[in-house]
């Protein structure tokens, strides 16, 4: 027994040092410093190599798999490499255990197809909306697509292929698409989507109120294409108006509201629109019509307040909202300047005129700029021309008036240009030229001389294109009652002049006029008048309106005259019992 147990101990001894000759024999495994060598030379392994495997007959075959196979490994380390029999190639993980991310060796044998390029289709869509296609070009060695779409939209049809048909539903995103084959997908192109949804519009105040109209604004809407607008009687809109029911303004932001009642409260909203639908209502504005009135007088606050003085022989003009009275004479010659607001009733002082204290000079107004000339100081007849700046309240000196000096004459505007005409110096040299100031160039033109002759003391306003003087007083007391319609015509002395129906009152000077949408107005003047008249243009008509005042203010002569969107306002003057200052409102 112990015999045959030694024969074993031996047999296994003898048998381990075959096999480690045997190895020995046939290969040349050497462990140094720089790592292992295999190879049946005995060579040692190269220092920069942790393995070196030499050999001319045989290679090294590394673990071979499909590309799901490849995919399946767990947690593959940074570095792994495997050969991908799909696309006959090696493949590495460039990315980490967590998030792999196997990149072909080469691309020979085959590799991921390239990123997709650029994508067509609209990236501003509604709401909801569906079969709204998307494409790209293809991929060079893709065999498939896919598509993704933001939360709520799906694909409709052309999943796996480069055009898809996408239905959307409420929340907006990115669409993209990656290109894919056996050897894996490509990294992603997406291009981010919004809905084109019209925002809720902001309704700004009210303006342009008259007895039967107020004109609705608001600000832009972003992606809006057109507005609805509600108008109603009660801040509720329980009593919408039946015109103003979820009415179409169209790409507007404001809108004239007609056909109101005088008096009334109303209250306005909008809403912005577009193909993709309609926003919600905007904040509600509240605003009045005109109160109620017919050939009508309304006293207002007395010029300048407390501080300003009666005078006689003022000048002035209007701008937007607000009306100025500067100039004039109430003992001395004066050259202070004042704007009262329509919407408040008040008078504020503002910065002096530029000129030196005058009276009877020629106001008037262009857009945003007011502007005084001529006049007399008390020794000298002045032809000096400035410009008030309303938003800066001062005053720059333009181009002396073309004409000779002069005072007592008539000035108005027509659109961009200013014009001033008639006038005298003394008894016996009254004037007819007609003169025009270009705003932009600034720079004075003579144009027709005036139809009726020299004359002082007249009255001139415009409707629409067309200016008009009228009344006067010729020589040293030949009073006029006639009416003369201005036609514009281009270069120097250009324009025409007609004669058109006689004023309906007596003839006088010193009188006042103004114009109020199509009609026009003269009334006053000398010798200390009441009466109130309105031209019609369209029918070349008077018609007598009710007396200045009414019953209780007296006659008056060099008063001054503005209007203010659909009011005249008549105020200052000299009467028989001396200069006057308060101010009245005339509603038509």
């Amino acid at each position: 027994m112990k015999t045959q147990k030694t024969k074993i101990i031996a047999e296994s001894i003898i048998y381990t040092l075959l096999t480690f000759y045997f190895l020995l024999s046939h290969f040349n495994l050497l462990a140094q410093s720089g790592g292992a060598a295999i190879n049946i030379s005995g060579s040692a392994a190269d220092n920069s190599a942790m393995l070196d495997v030499s050999s001319t007959t045989q290679g090294v075959l590394i673990s071979r798999m499909t590309t799901a196979q490849r995919d399946l490994i767990s947690s593959p380390a940074a570095g792994l490499f495997i050969y991908n029999t799909d696309c006959n190639n090696f493949n590495y993980n460039a990315g980490t255990p967590l998030a792999p991310n196997w990149i072909p060796l080469n691309t020979s044998g085959g590799s991921l197809p390239a990123t997709p390029g650029t994508i067509t289709g609209s990236l501003s869509v509604c709401p909801n909306a569906t079969g709204i296609s998307y494409s790209i070009t293809a991929v060079p060695g893709a065999t498939s697509y896919i598509w993704t779409v933001p939360i709520g939209a799906s694909i409709a049809s052309g999943q796996g292929t480069t055009s898809a048909n996408v239905n959307f539903g409420t929340t907006a995103g990115n669409i993209c698409v990656a290109a894919s084959n056996n050897c894996g997908t490509s990294s992603t192109n997406c291009n981010a989507l919004t809905f084109n949804i019209a925002s809720v519009p902001f309704a700004n105040a009210g303006s342009g109120a008259s007895t039967t109209q107020i004109t609705a604004n608001w600000n832009a809407s972003s992606n809006a294409t057109g507005y609805y607008l509600d108008v109603a009687t009660d801040i509720s809109f329980t009593g919408i108006l039946t015109n103003y029911n979820n009415f179409n303004a169209n790409n507007v932001l404001t809108y004239n509201v007609t056909g109101l009642s005088c008096g009334n409260t109303y209250y306005y909203r909008v809403r912005a629109y577009n193909t993709c639908g309609t926003s919600g209502s905007s904040n509600t504005i509240t605003y009045s019509t005109s109160t109620c009135c017919s050939d009508a007088w309304t006293q207002k606050a007395d010029f300048g307040g407390a501080s300003g003085t009666a005078r006689m022989a003022a000048a002035g003009f209007s701008i937007g909202t607000k009306g100025y009275i500067g100039t004039g004479n109430d003992g001395v010659f004066k050259k202070d300047f004042w704007e009262w607001d329509q919407s408040t009733n008040t008078w504020s002082q503002k910065a002096d005129f530029g000129g030196c204290a005058r009276y009877l000079a020629v106001g008037f107004s262009i857009g945003t700029k007011g502007y005084i000339g001529t006049g007399y100081d008390g020794s000298s007849y002045l032809k000096d021309f400035w410009e008030y700046d309303q938003a800066g309240n001062s005053w720059t000196q333009k181009a002396d008036f073309g004409g000779t000096a002069r005072f007592f004459a008539v000035g108005f505007s027509i659109g961009t240009k200013g014009y001033i005409g008639t006038g005298r110096q003394g008894c016996g040299s009254d004037f007819g030229d007609f003169w025009e100031y270009d705003q932009t160039a600034g720079t004075w033109m003579q144009k027709a001389n005036f139809g009726g002759g020299g004359r002082f003391g007249a009255v001139g306003f415009s409707i629409n294109t067309k200016g008009y003087i009228g009344v006067g007083n010729q020589g040293c007391g030949s009073m006029k009652n006639d009416l003369w319609e201005y036609t514009w015509g281009a270069g120097s002395m250009g324009g025409s002049w007609v004669s058109k129906a006689s004023f309906g009152g007596s003839a006088r000077y010193g009188s006042v006029g103004f114009s109020i949408g199509s009609k026009g107005y003269i009334g006053s003047g000398c010798c200390f008048s009441t009466d109130f008249w309105a031209y019609d243009q369209t029918g070349d008509s008077w018609t007598q309106k009710a007396s200045f005042g009414g019953p209780g203010p007296e006659g008056r002569y060099m008063t001054l005259g503005f209007s203010i969107g659909t009011k005249g306002y008549v105020g200052t003057g000299g009467a028989t019992s001396g200069n006057l200052k308060d101010l009245w409102e005339y509603c038509p």
